[in-house]
């Protein structure tokens, strides 16, 4: 078994364009696993918290019961008052 390759630092916006591109695609799962690669390295990254919860969102006609938990898990994770409202 191989263990994936981090994102570098240089590529977090890069990646996070990628995410909300996917995201538009109607590609939520992708969307999420680029989010999830950029919170592994900066975990308060807001851009990718706040790409991830509608990501996850997005994934409730598909059966995924667990998008819920995860995204309301989320928002106490968002700094800004107004954004989590």
């Amino acid at each position: 078994m191989f263990d994936p390759k981090k994102l570098s630092p240089e590529a977090l916006d890069r990646s996070l364009e990628k995410a909300m591109r996917y995201r538009l695609l109607n590609e939520a799962e992708e969307a999420e696993s680029f989010c999830l690669d950029i919170l592994d390295i900066s975990p308060d990254n807001q851009d990718a918290i706040v790409t991830l919860i509608p990501a996850l969102t997005d994934q409730f006609p598909n059966g995924n019961t667990d998008s819920l938990r995860r995204a309301q898990e989320l928002l106490p994770q968002i700094a800004g008052e107004y954004e989590r409202e």
